[in-house]
């Protein structure tokens, strides 16, 4: 029981900080869950969109496969303003 208290508490918080988010930004939000306790806060609430438990090391995985000896350069990508 204890677990689950603090847990909701924990829910609360992302569900908090989601919601201030979302009152920032003029789009709509996609929010990835990702790391070791996603799972048992996605249970939890509603405002999660997608749970990624590898996100970061998918990521990293990609940066080292980019930049390994012998890869092909990656291109850049530029947003319309020009800006890398």
């Amino acid at each position: 029981a204890r677990v689950r208290y603090h847990s909701r508490g924990y829910v609360a918080l992302v569900e908090g900080m989601i919601a201030r988010v979302g009152r920032e930004t003029t789009w709509k939000n996609v929010v990835v869950a990702t790391g070791g306790l996603a799972n048992l806060v996605a249970r939890e609430t509603q405002a999660i969109d997608v749970v990624d438990d590898n996100l970061m090391l998918d990521g990293l995985r990609i940066i080292y496969e980019r930049n390994r000896p012998g890869a092909p350069p990656a291109a850049v990508e530029r947003d319309p303003a020009g800006s890398p």
